[in-house]
């Protein structure tokens, strides 16, 4: 009988709320009733609201009183249900109010701009009124800056909501685009907010309702140049914004194949390269000149073959940049580097580009191009054929879709030569780095951990992309909600506002501190614990943290996860899985096994034995120390095994650079 009751109780409160908004003398009194207009608003309360609207916004001396706040979240609730407003009085206020704004045109876009929309939102809907605003916002004289400032007024005044579908997207740009014109593409992704820090519901609407359409018309459309430069920009914006394997793998199955026909047809009728001789060279290719982990791993894998005694031949294609620091390391390695912006005669398109690769690489009698890492343009350059044997060395995820490589290499722990992702077979090198005695001046550490006081210092040395996962955050939360003596610490160029938010959310913004883009080798010596980040773990940062002594805490991943744990691969297969040779992991294990028989090695299996491990590292001191010196001896014999490496990493390659495996062009 009580539950009857209040099923009617509540469909009484719903049926009083027309009334109620009808009562409604001023803006104040409208804002408590927002909560309940955004569980219940249907056509009852839309009648209502266009009746007390009018009311609100046009005083009795008939000028405009609007509180442009509440408008704003009444056009995002009203729209993100479906609902407009019909009511004559309403809709001659709003002709009013539209045809005052746009005697404004001349202004940069600000309030007023924001009012037009909310106002178009309440009256015409969502989409008709995205497709209006964007009428305006991709003009050609339309600026980056300017962009960026449509995108913000567009999401304040709710008409780029969470909730906005990938076809509600299409619909509005359509038929407004030149699909060869990358710049009007970029204004419309920059427009829509594909470079903001917005839900993945919301960007997966941008990508799918925008950008990936654009970038297959314009591959139809023999727009090859536009189509090249939008996979980049998804290749900076679209694929980190969820670090897992599916991400990567899914998002290339939509465009690989189609760069890949496009690659087959540009090198089609192209004369055939020379089989490989003994005296050809290996050429590497690099998107952009830097010496991030990536690139030190393609360094550090260089310098262990030559350790071994088996220096390679190579040269190094750098598409993009300068980084003198990158060159003189090179040159150590007798490598030689080709800048290929600084070169006369380069094409400035990027097919045309391609092309000129190719015939340079045949002149420098290169017989095995190694792609390094990142497998944006892959599909097409290695589709067209730039040399007699292609080789992809990813160093992060294993997309299937990718094409055109005849053999595919990664990072792996030392216990595999070869591993399986997507079912398809890839070559492995072990994971190794080459990390040089550091010792930091005390003061140096001191002056750094003076902030915090006596605080326990967690750190995690991951990019923000990684840690960003929502399982991680709640995670830390955890963590520092039940130790109130530690802080969270974390770096970045700039900080990231969804981190931020998280733990502003707990009521922990005081204990969770952006450090800024800091030297992480000396953070490693700051950080009294690193919590690793999963699913994507931190790789070089974690190393670095191992030779100076601070235990790190990481996920242990299970087989076929959706994440890519390095320390997971590491460390996982010989002590977890049981892979490798024996004597290796009864050598591993007791590197990490305390003469009390206490386990030093800090792996957890689920976020619950994550928080519960990092809790005894926090509490113990001993505990941290005598982790930490563990994990130390264990990156000095085994994370820094160059002669491993070396060899296997020449073995791989110069038998891919051998083998008769090409394609025809």
């Amino acid at each position: 009988m009580r539950k009857t009751d209040d099923v009617a109780r509540g469909g009484g409160e719903a049926s009083r709320l027309p009334s109620a908004l009808r009562a409604v003398t001023d803006w104040a009194e409208l804002a408590p009733l927002l909560p309940q207009l955004a569980t219940s608003a249907g056509q009852a309360e839309a009648e209502a609201l266009g009746e007390l609207l009018p009311r609100l916004c046009m005083g009795a001396d008939r000028r405009l009183k609007i509180n442009l706040a509440l408008l704003c979240q009444l056009a995002r609730l009203m729209t993100a249900r479906g609902l407009l407003l019909s009511s004559p009085d309403w809709q001659e206020l709003a002709r009013q109010i539209t045809t005052h704004i746009a005697a404004q045109s001349g202004q940069a876009p600000g309030d007023h701009m924001i009012l037009a929309l909310a106002v178009r939102g309440l009256t015409e809907g969502r989409m008709a009124t995205l497709r209006w605003a964007l009428g305006h916002a991709l003009g050609p004289s339309i600026g980056s800056a300017d962009a960026l400032n449509w995108y913000k007024i567009l999401h304040h005044a709710g008409i780029l909501a969470d909730e906005v579908q990938a076809a509600e997207i299409a619909g509005a740009f359509s038929g407004m685009l030149s699909y060869g014109d990358v710049s009007a593409v970029a204004r419309l992704l920059l427009v829509l907010g594909m470079t903001q820090q917005r839900s993945m519901a919301y960007l997966r609407a941008v990508f799918e309702g925008a950008a990936l359409p654009a970038m297959l018309n314009s591959l139809k459309r023999d727009k090859t140049d536009t189509a090249l430069q939008i996979e980049q920009f998804l290749a900076t914006h679209w694929l980190p914004r969820h670090e897992c394997e599916s991400h990567y793998d899914q998002s290339y199955r939509l465009w690989a194949g189609a760069f890949a026909r496009a690659g087959r047809a540009a090198g089609r009728g192209l004369p055939r390269l020379p089989e490989p001789g003994p005296e050809s060279r290996i050429g590497f290719f690099l998107h952009q000149a830097s010496t991030l982990s990536h690139v030190m791993c393609f360094h550090d894998a260089m310098a262990a073959a030559r350790r071994a005694g088996r220096p390679l031949p190579a040269v190094l294609y750098i598409w993009h940049g300068h980084n003198a620091e990158l060159n003189a390391m090179m040159r150590a390695l007798d490598v030689e580097v080709v800048e290929m912006e600084t070169l006369p005669g380069l094409p400035s398109s990027l097919t045309e580009r391609f092309l000129w690769l190719r015939q340079r690489l045949a002149a420098d009698k290169v017989g095995l191009l190694v792609w390094l890492c990142v497998p944006c343009w892959q599909s097409f350059a290695f589709s067209m054929r730039l040399a007699p044997r292609q080789l992809w060395w990813s160093m992060k995820y294993h997309p299937a879709a990718v094409e055109g490589a005849d053999v595919l290499l990664s990072l792996h722990g030392r216990a595999r030569e070869k591993a399986v992702w997507h079912g398809r077979e890839w070559q492995t090198v072990p994971y190794t780095v080459l990390l040089p005695p550091y010792a930091p001046r005390a003061e140096e550490v001191a002056a750094l951990r003076a902030p915090f006081g006596d605080a326990v210092i967690c750190f995690t040395p991951s990019r923000p992309e990684k840690m960003l996962d929502l399982e991680f955050l709640e995670t830390v939360v955890a963590i520092l909600k039940a130790a109130p003596e530690a802080i969270w610490a974390y770096p970045g160029h700039e900080d990231t506002p969804a981190i931020r938010e998280t733990f502003a959310a707990a009521g922990l913004a005081e204990r969770v501190r952006w450090v800024g883009w800091v030297d992480t080798a000396l953070w490693g010596h700051v950080a009294d614990l690193v919590l690793d980040s999963f699913p994507h773990s931190t790789g070089l940062t974690g190393a670095q943290a191992m030779a100076a002594a601070t235990p790190v805490l990481f996920r242990l991943l299970p087989e076929g996860h959706d994440g890519f744990g390095m320390f997971d691969m590491l460390l996982g297969d010989p002590l977890r899985r049981g892979l490798g040779p024996e004597a290796e992991r009864q050598e591993m294990a007791a590197t990490f096994t305390a003469a009390d028989g206490t386990e030093l090695l800090m792996a957890a299996e689920t976020p619950a034995d994550y928080v519960a491990q990092a809790l005894r590292l926090i509490r113990d001191p001993a505990l941290r120390a005598a982790s930490g010196a563990a994990y130390q001896r264990y990156a000095g014999r085994w994370l820094c095994d160059t002669e491993l490496l070396g060899n296997r990493f020449a073995d791989v390659l110069l038998h891919a650079k051998n083998q008769k495996t090409q394609k025809e062009a």
